[in-house]
């Protein structure tokens, strides 16, 4: 019991508290994954578009941005919240020490997510009803706000991993802590994992334009 502390502790006997974490997770990972690469995709489609006068490609973000909505922000708003329940019985003080952490770094995700889904909602919705600069904008924002957003969480994901510099042991402090050894090959692997949600997006704008109307 001294190793459980006051806190309030879920023990899952059959798989294990952790597991149940790993398979949320896997799955909000899907769901995130695919919102960043999907962002920077119609961040550059929408200006492409612009470009070269094809409206058919701001149909195609019209269309297949309503499902993006679905899949990634609705879908994804509910297994966000998941994680964070199942972590927190899983492993009360684990979590704590997270958020004592990374409190601010958080919160300014958070923020920018707050940006990303006005975004993508603007995104979608003003589609041939504001003028291009405006609409070209827009489309900047929200895939920059995405890509900051999955900054942050790399860089407190390597933290769990191994933290940061040898001083955060001794003093603590989120910049200590953030600034870590082995960010680069998780930021890899982000960037690879979201990069497969555009091609998935690519070929299905060319099976759709490929097809008679």
């Amino acid at each position: 019991m001294e190793m459980i502390g006051l806190y309030p502790t879920w023990f899952e006997p059959g798989v294990g508290s952790g597991w149940i974490v790993g398979l949320i997770a896997t799955v909000h990972v899907l769901f995130s994954h695919a919102s960043v690469g999907t962002a920077i995709f119609f961040a550059w489609l929408a200006n492409y578009a612009y470009r070269h006068d094809q409206p058919k490609l701001l149909e195609f973000i019209r269309r297949y941005g309503l499902f993006l909505l679905v899949f990634s922000y609705v879908l994804g708003s509910i297994t966000g919240p998941g994680i964070w329940y199942s972590t927190t019985v899983a492993s009360p003080r684990g979590i704590s020490a997270l958020i004592h952490s990374f409190v601010w770094m958080w919160a300014t995700e958070w923020v920018f997510f707050v940006i990303e889904v006005v975004g993508v909602y603007m995104l979608v919705y003003l589609v041939g009803k504001v003028d291009v600069k405006t609409h070209t904008r827009v489309a900047l924002i929200f895939g920059l706000a995405s890509y900051t957003t999955m900054l942050i969480i790399v860089g407190i994901l390597s933290f769990m991993m191994w933290p940061g510099k040898p001083e955060w042991s001794e003093t603590g402090g989120v910049l200590n802590a953030f600034t870590v050894p082995i960010p680069s090959p998780n930021w890899a692997c982000a960037r690879l994992s979201c990069s497969a949600s555009p091609r998935w997006w690519a070929a299905s704008w060319r099976r759709a334009s490929r097809t008679p109307s």
